[in-house]
């Protein structure tokens, strides 16, 4: 963590009202960079009903959202700042979002847990889809029951089969056709790092034709609101 990282998290600890699990941090704390992507995060959490996402063929923002940035560009600091933005102004409660990861390591750093974990994280293999047994579908779908963001740190390990496995889930447990379930999903990371271990990463151009992979490459390509940070100032 840098110094001004820290010194924001030294400041985040004494404000009122700050959660447990997550700094509290206001969106004036952040960079120009960072206060757009926060800003762009926090309009697709909250847009009005009726509205319909340009992922499911409207015009307001799009929900499935890429925050990229190196180490020490702030990440983890734009996170905190919308989760403070969306528990504060919106009156969010912790059960509208989940924080997951790629990895342990990653997820313990955000204080979230692994996608494939089944009892906490989203239950999938990571090699092949399986569909969740009728019990244990009924217990992911009263956990996810009033969920509208999904977080995913360390996006670049996640591999094309996995983003369509997601996506699969999310649609069962919200009982929902739309992409991702209709939840507003947010892929962090840094795409310099690792990338996916035996498999296809989410930005690999020719998958197999009629394949999770492709399905997956597909989604991701939905995106164009990708927001690149790439100073911590």
């Amino acid at each position: 963590m840098s110094h001004e990282e820290k010194e924001k998290v030294q400041k985040a600890k004494v404000q009122d009202g700050a959660s447990t699990k997550h700094r509290c941090l206001p969106s004036a704390d952040l960079n120009d960079k960072q206060r757009i992507a926060h800003d762009m995060m926090v309009q697709a959490c909250t847009i009005d009903e009726g509205e319909i996402s340009e992922t499911d063929g409207g015009t307001e923002f799009q929900r499935l959202k890429v925050l990229l940035g190196a180490g020490k560009t702030g990440k983890s600091l734009v996170i905190d700042a919308v989760i403070t933005t969306l528990s504060k102004k919106y009156k969010w409660s912790d059960k509208l979002f989940l924080m997951h990861a790629t990895t342990g390591k990653v997820a313990t750093n955000i204080g979230g847990t692994t996608l494939q974990n089944y009892t906490t994280g989203l239950g999938f293999n990571s090699e092949c889809f399986l569909e969740l047994g009728s019990r244990t579908l009924l217990r992911f779908q009263e956990k996810w029951k009033n969920c509208k963001l999904l977080i995913i740190d360390g996006y670049s390990m996640l591999k094309q089969k996995e983003l369509n496995y997601l996506d699969l889930q999310l649609k069962k447990i919200m009982n929902s056709d739309l992409v991702f379930g209709g939840l507003v999903v947010v892929l962090a990371g840094d795409p310099g790092q690792l990338s996916a271990v035996k498999g296809n990463c989410l930005w690999h151009d020719k998958p197999k034709k009629g394949s999770h992979d492709q399905l997956g490459m597909f989604l991701y390509k939905m995106s164009t609101a990708a927001m690149n940070l790439t100073e911590n100032k």
